[in-house]
């Protein structure tokens, strides 16, 4: 390059000398010489500037390559090993598709490296995620495995028809005195989408669940309980018909051995002719049927400082059983006449069994509001009478 320019000059010195002795125009060729000089110096090192930079990048990007770059046994290159540690250390969900994670150090019977194979099958809709604990001779810890319901199979549910199966599970039983037979009919309803299903009549009013029908009968009374079932798939009912049975047992006879006819018919499906009267002062309560006593049951009221609220109120609501956390106590045959205030048997503790030092202070005021009853009165008071009869409660 240094020769290259030295050329230059001379032809360009030897012009001008050439000019000066001529003192012709020519001498204007000695600053075209100059110009001509310049312009192939100055390409001359940007590019020899840009080719040493592309020379260093090239030097050390190939060191670098050469580096991370790990030859497997068959002279193949294999991953690189951050990206080995990267992927060993995470697991990944992504676009539909599951990466199992690599297995821990400990010894694996799968293979002489201890890892599992990835899986990077499309999770379907019927696949589900089981963690399955293995405790054979060469395999201990935990593991996550993809498994499809039905043995690999795909579940379908197909749509179906309403069906109904409608079985006594209680009854003949009896009550007041054995004026009221009843009986309890379960309905096992099956379909695809789930049915829609009603009672034609339940006298607990779904007191034990929406499968559960209770029906009261009276002397000689029969009644065919119809059950209906509907969903997308069509529509369809059953029957079954219950009968008034005798109890054998319950002749009445008094001291004569005389048998004793019922002193009054009550109907037990009619609420309007009923009155519940709550006396807090004498702690007991009394069942009338057309102004006639039929029943009375010592009770337990609320304590002074949570009193039963006084007035006129009816029932709405019949629970089984439940449990109040925050006095640590349950009952069963809880039937509702205002709020939070409820008849209900005598507490009950949390392993199931009554307490007895409430059960003492039957006939007292005892409770946080609600009328305690004995447990054989509130399951009479919860299965016999209806729902909307009127509760009187006074001093």
């Amino acid at each position: 390059m240094n020769k290259f320019i030295k050329i230059f000059k001379r032809i360009a010195n030897a012009v001008n000398r050439r000019s000066r002795q001529c003192k012709a125009p020519y001498g204007k060729v000695y600053f075209r010489a100059r110009s001509v000089v310049a312009l192939p110096v100055t390409l001359s090192v940007t590019l020899a500037v840009l080719l040493s930079l592309m020379c260093l990048f090239a030097l050390f990007f190939l060191a670098g390559c050469g580096q991370g770059i790990v030859t497997d046994e068959n002279g193949g290159q294999a991953q690189p090993q951050s990206e080995q540690a990267s992927s060993a250390d995470e697991q990944i969900i992504k676009d539909g598709s599951t990466v199992s994670k690599n297995a821990e150090s400990s010894p694996d019977t799968n293979g002489p490296s201890g890892t599992e194979s990835l899986s990077t099958e499309p999770l379907s809709s019927d696949t589900v995620l089981i963690k399955t604990d293995e405790s054979d001779a060469g395999n201990t810890g935990s593991k996550t495995e993809t498994a499809n319901v039905s043995e690999g199979k795909e579940l379908k549910i197909l749509p179906a028809p309403p069906a109904i199966n409608l079985h006594i599970i209680l009854g003949p039983e009896y009550a007041q005195e054995n004026q009221v037979c009843f009986y309890r009919v379960m309905a096992d309803v099956s379909g695809e989408p789930f049915p829609a299903m009603s009672f034609s009549k339940d006298d607990s009013n779904d007191a034990w669940g929406p499968n559960i029908a209770q029906i009261n009968l009276i002397k000689d009374e029969s009644y065919t309980l119809r059950c209906e079932a509907s969903n997308s798939q069509g529509a369809t009912a059953a029957e079954i018909k219950l009968v008034w049975v005798d109890n054998p047992a319950g002749q009445q006879e008094n001291s004569n051995g005389e048998q004793l006819a019922p002193e009054i018919f009550v109907d037990y499906t009619d609420s309007a002719n009923f009155l519940v009267d709550v006396n807090l002062t004498m702690q007991q309560v009394s069942v009338l049927y057309k102004e006639t006593i039929i029943k009375t049951m010592p009770c337990s009221g609320g304590k002074p400082e949570t009193p039963t609220p006084q007035g006129v109120y009816t029932t709405n609501q019949k629970i089984y059983y439940a449990w109040i956390p925050k006095f640590a106590q349950g009952a069963f045959y809880w039937t509702r006449f205002y709020g939070p205030y409820l008849f209900h048997s005598v507490p009950y503790d949390a392993s199931g069994n009554m307490m007895a030092e409430e059960l003492n202070k039957m006939g007292t005021p005892a409770s946080h509001g609600c009328v305690r009853l004995l447990l054989e009165d509130a399951k009479w008071f919860y299965e016999t009478l209806p729902l909307g009869i009127k509760v009187s409660i006074h001093n």
